[in-house]
């Protein structure tokens, strides 16, 4: 079943494919984002038994309440299934963050590229 493209909030950038999802942070991480992203993540993990993600952080704000709990869950329900995880303009707090998440995700399949790097991640994480 492929991606099916309607409805897919401003967070979902139209880069994302069958083979890889493409987030865009600009403000605050909200719960109903996380909702999202795990719809999204099962079906590509039922469609492709595997996850490859880029993070594009145009203006990121921090996470809510809701968001922050979320996203401790998130890291070992979906860390093990992550075969690429590109990082574009990452905020620091994000870099730390999954360096200590090392035990869920296995650090080699994640890279970090520059603001004007984006193509580089896509063509990186879509191989």
């Amino acid at each position: 079943m492929p991606l099916d493209r309607r409805n897919l909030p401003e967070s979902v950038m139209p880069e994302s494919t069958d083979r890889a999802l493409c987030f865009l942070v600009n403000g605050l991480l909200t719960g109903d984002k996380y909702e999202i992203a795990g719809t999204l993540f099962d079906e590509m993990l039922a469609r492709q038994g595997e996850i490859r993600l880029l993070s594009f952080y145009k203006k990121f704000e921090g996470w809510e309440e809701a968001a922050t709990k979320m996203d401790m869950g998130f890291g070992l329900k979906y860390g093990p299934h992550i075969t690429r995880m590109a990082f574009v303009n990452p905020p620091p707090v994000m870099i730390s963050q999954l360096k200590l998440r090392r035990l869920s995700t296995d650090v080699s399949v994640i890279r970090y590229f520059n603001m004007d790097e984006f193509q580089d991640a896509l063509s990186w994480v879509n191989e």
